[in-house]
């Protein structure tokens, strides 16, 4: 599990700013986004544009340092003899994986809303 962990964590940091700067070129910068932001904007005036993107950034990160961590205890608390040590180590690869499945789930989000927008624009071009 240490070997994952730490795998998963280094691939994460590593495509971080990357993921970051494709979906706000892709999604947020997009008009139709804007239009969608407009119209929610006039019902609740808090609301931030980029404010999705700066959540899965967060998220992103806490899903580094959560794997990482994850991987730290593998190594050290995890291979100490103690019960409970064994038992937190396990806590924590299992609260990894959660950050994990729930940072998945946000850029799922926005890929839905990216194919959203590039089937809008196939069906403006097939109708001119």
């Amino acid at each position: 599990m240490f070997a994952g962990f730490l795998t998963v964590g280094g691939f994460l940091l590593s495509l971080k700013t990357f993921i970051l700067i494709k979906l706000k070129e892709n999604v947020y910068d997009r008009p139709q986004y804007i239009k969608r932001f407009e119209k929610l904007r006039k019902l609740d005036s808090s609301l931030q544009i980029y404010a999705p993107l700066r959540n899965l950034s967060d998220f992103l990160f806490w899903s580094v340092l959560a794997t990482i961590g994850a991987a730290i205890a593998q190594l050290s608390i995890g291979l100490i003899g103690i019960q409970w040590f064994v038992y937190a180590a396990i806590w924590v690869s299992v609260f990894a994986l959660c950050v994990l499945v729930a940072s998945l789930l946000l850029i799922k989000t926005s890929l839905n809303d990216w194919f959203d927008f590039i089937g809008e624009d196939s069906r403006k071009d097939d109708d001119s």
